[in-house]
Order: structure tokens, then sequence, then C-alpha cells
């Protein structure tokens, strides 16, 4: 069976950083790049826009929930070779 690896697969901008850290037209402009990902999505045949649980590493349950994420991949891993 394969290891469990953690990476990074997402990138987590918090909205109150977009308001106190971008101006108008930096806002725009991102507003522009997510749009044109949710029209690519949507035309993959995807949702628009998922919705996610984030987790901040720095938070105590942090290990917790990377030990359920782990435990859950290595139950799929092994439901997958039945």
């Amino acid at each position: 069976m394969p290891k469990f690896e953690r990476y990074t697969k997402y990138e987590v901008i918090k909205l109150d950083d977009i308001k106190k850290f971008l101006n108008s037209d930096q806002k725009a402009i991102l507003s522009g790049i997510i749009e044109t990902i949710k029209e690519g999505r949507k035309a993959d045949g995807k949702v628009p826009c998922n919705n996610y649980v984030v987790v901040n590493e720095d938070e105590p349950y942090a290990e917790i929930v990377w030990k359920l994420i782990q435990s859950q991949w290595e139950r799929d891993k092994l439901d997958k070779k039945d």
C-alpha cells in the first residue's frame, strides 16, 4: 500500500486579509480570476465552487485533524483492494 504523504493541495486566503491588504484594483483582479476558475469548473462539469473546512496548522488540534485524514485515506486504500 502506498504511504500517506502530507502535501499542499489548496491555497487559502482569509477574507479579512483580502479586505485589509488589497486595494480596489487588486480585489477586482482577484474576483476576475475566481470567476474564470468557476467558469472553467462548470465547463468541466463540476460545481463552480466547492466548500471546504479549513484548519490552521498553528492550532493545537491540527495534528488530530491530520491523523483523521490519514486514517480515512488508509481506509479508502484498503477498500479499493477488496
